[in-house]
This record gives structure tokens, sequence and C-alpha cells, in this order.
């Protein structure tokens, strides 16, 4: 791991973003893992995928498959639910940056926020999707005396309604078939 101790300012940088075009939910499966040196040192071969993997699920309502740009457009309450073996897929219009200057070369940063729940035995809420989490709580779980805000009714109602209602595969053996 690198970590850069320039301070501020001392090296000339200009942030321009791109924007973004497409963003797509789809179903993808699991992807071959390759062990480098050391082991942890993890590449995946993504034109080998299995449907399946010895990977749990949490029980709940998942974003639907399809586009998802205006869920990932900003940062609200409303964000894409996807799980083990899911993909979202983004498009970025590179083509509308201005060209890169003389002398300087270009870097691509990708920004997101969001959650990410664990299915460990000390996770709270662990075997499920719900409680979602909000930008307004202060903990989580949160109390009962806490909820999902209910302006985001209709928000859950349109986008998350694929329902997974077992936490388990037909088999937990990878099957890796070339795509």
């Amino acid at each position: 791991m690198l970590i850069d101790t320039t301070p501020a300012g001392a090296v000339p940088a200009v942030r321009h973003e791109a924007p973004l075009l497409e963003a797509s939910l789809a179903y993808r499966g699991f992807p071959r893992e390759r062990p480098g040196t050391p082991a942890a040192d993890l590449t995946y071969v993504h034109d080998e995928v299995s449907p399946y993997g010895p990977y749990a699920r949490h029980r709940g309502f998942y974003t639907r498959y399809g586009d998802v740009r205006p869920l990932v457009g900003g940062i609200d309450d409303r964000f894409t639910i996807f799980g083990a073996g899911d993909e979202v897929s983004l498009e970025f219009d590179a083509k509308a940056l201005p060209p890169v200057r003389r002398g300087w070369t270009r870097d691509y940063l990708f920004f997101i926020q969001g959650y990410v729940k664990d299915m460990d035995f000390y996770a709270a809420h662990a075997q499920t999707v719900s409680p979602l989490p909000f930008r307004g709580m202060r903990t989580y779980p949160y109390p009962a005396t806490k909820r999902y805000p209910e302006q985001n009714r209709d928000y859950l109602l349109e986008w998350n309604t694929r329902e997974v209602g077992a936490e388990g595969w037909p088999t937990y053996r990878f099957d890796f078939t070339k795509r």
C-alpha cells in the first residue's frame, strides 16, 4: 500500500469530472480468483465466471436489474442495493474531458459513498437487507424509535422490487465457464 505524504499544493493538479453516461445493474456471477504473491494479492479473471459460489446472500429486497443511473448520480438515501454475484456497470464520457496538458498525465479516480453489511454472527440484522441505513442515522443499528425516512417510500416501492428469499444458492461450488 502506498500513502502520499506530499504537502497539499506541492504538486499541481487539476480535477475534472467525466459525465456518467450509463449505470446498469445486472447479475454477473463470480469471476475466477487468482492468488498472487503474496497470496492475498488477488486478481480476477472476468472472462471466467461461475453462476454460483460459496457466498451467502442477505434475504430481502434488492434493487431491480436494469438502468440505475437515477440512483447513483448523487449522495442521498436512494442507493442501489446489490449482493453477491451482482455487478454495477458504469460508462463515463472521457471525451468530454479537456485535453491533457503537455508534460502532464491523467489519472482516473472513482469516488463512491455507500454502505456494506456483513453476514457474520456479530453483525446486527446480519441475515437481512433491512433495516436500511440512511444518512441521518447516528448509529447502526438505529434504535426502534428511528425509522428509514418516510419520504423515501416511493423509492423503496419503485426500485427495490427484486426479492431474495433464501441465503443459499443451488450449490456452493464454483462452476466456471468462459464468457
